[in-house]
């Protein structure tokens, strides 16, 4: 199975969502990020940088523009900041600058460095599994034994055998 979600260097990894139902479903809470940023402008020209800026869905570009002066959207995808800065027609806007491909945290360093699980590249088509037992009841008690048989995940696993016993005292 292919995972969704794969790092390959500056990338674009995250599944497309700018659907016009995803923009409708974050209508209010882009109104109150937006609004909030607004609020918060002390300066008679003042600028805004959007840290990990992504799709910019959070972002009321219409409002934003109207009250500062410059805004720089950051974000480690960077074809996927412009592709959203494109869609929105936002590309030939002066106010915003736009800087794909940085890492502020340090993590892509640490991903380049992960490789495959050797045992997940080697897993068996097939695992069967069964469960077989049986229970001798008495008046007081009742004696359980069950054998459970799982066959094995990976080429290099075990197979997995257990025999369980359960007394039951009524």
């Amino acid at each position: 199975m292919e995972n969704q979600y794969e790092y390959v260097g500056p990338r674009s990894a995250s599944p497309r969502v700018n659907s016009t139902e995803n923009w409708n479903n974050f209508a209010q809470h882009r109104a109150t990020i937006s609004a909030l940023l607004v609020k918060s402008i002390t300066s008679d020209s003042p600028s805004l940088c959007v840290w990990g800026a992504g799709r910019t869905t959070d972002l009321d570009f219409n409002l934003l523009l109207q009250h500062f002066a410059s805004i720089d959207l950051v974000d480690i995808d960077g074809p996927l900041l412009h592709s959203a800065i494109a869609e929105r027609k936002l590309d030939s806007i002066e106010k915003i600058r736009v800087f794909g491909d940085v890492d502020l945290t340090g993590v892509s360093k640490m991903l380049s460095t992960f490789q495959s699980a050797p045992h997940v590249e080697k897993a068996v088509r097939k695992i069967w599994q069964h469960r077989v037992g049986f229970m001798f009841s008495w008046s007081k008690n009742d004696i359980i034994a069950t054998y459970y048989f799982r066959t094995k995940e990976t080429t290099e696993a075990l197979a997995h055998q257990y025999v369980g016993i359960t007394l039951k005292t009524r």
